[in-house]
């Protein structure tokens, strides 16, 4: 017992910062690390291509399954060229509550929509990051890169896509504004989907 409150009195008498160190320790320990951002599935073998704002407004992967409640942290799609001028433009990676074949809702009113200008839009993968979504819950959601923008058929981007399956869930749709136009079972778009 008298171990114990000399013990008492030393930490009382010790300067705070003296402790940091151990302090630390514990809650490098207790804490919980932030989870990383991490590929969950992808496309490959880039070939087909779809143009957004052209004629249709949004492309991506329709019926993309989540197995387990997942957050998305990054969408990453695959522009394989651009027409005319783009800089103008915004473009959105969204993810969508299906409605039937449809576009239904935004997830979470909007939260699970990113923005990039058309200025930093490239040839190759775009990466939208900064989503603040909530748990996605099991089920199946549309992913799609689109322009609000009018409709033009002189300046536009092109979404690449797999020209057959590689095994990610869902296949490539095609919506004007949220009505379904075309979509095909043997492909996909060309999307990386990270979940955190």
């Amino acid at each position: 017992m008298k171990k114990i409150i000399i013990l008492f009195i030393l930490l009382l008498a010790s300067p705070l910062h003296a402790f940091g160190p151990a302090i630390q320790a514990v809650v490098s320990v207790c804490g919980v690390a932030a989870p990383s951002c991490t590929l969950y599935q992808s496309s490959t073998g880039l070939g087909d291509t779809n143009p957004i704002g052209s004629y249709r407004r949004y492309v991506g992967q329709k019926n993309f399954t989540v197995a387990s409640p997942k957050e998305v942290c990054q969408l990453v799609f695959y522009v394989s060229s651009t027409v005319g001028n783009i800089s103008a433009k915004t473009y959105y990676a969204e993810i969508w509550n299906q409605s039937g074949d449809n576009l239904g809702t935004l997830v979470a009113g909007g939260t699970c929509q990113i923005t990039k200008s058309g200025a930093d839009i490239t040839t190759g993968w775009n990466t939208f990051t900064g989503f603040s979504c909530p748990l996605l819950s099991t089920g199946t959601y549309a992913m799609t890169i689109s322009t609000h923008n009018a409709l033009d058929s002189s300046n536009y981007a092109v979404a690449g896509a797999q020209s057959s399956s590689s095994g990610m869930t869902g296949y490539l749709a095609v919506w004007t504004n949220l009505d379904l136009y075309d979509q095909s079972g043997a492909e996909e778009a060309g999307l990386e989907v990270y979940f955190k």
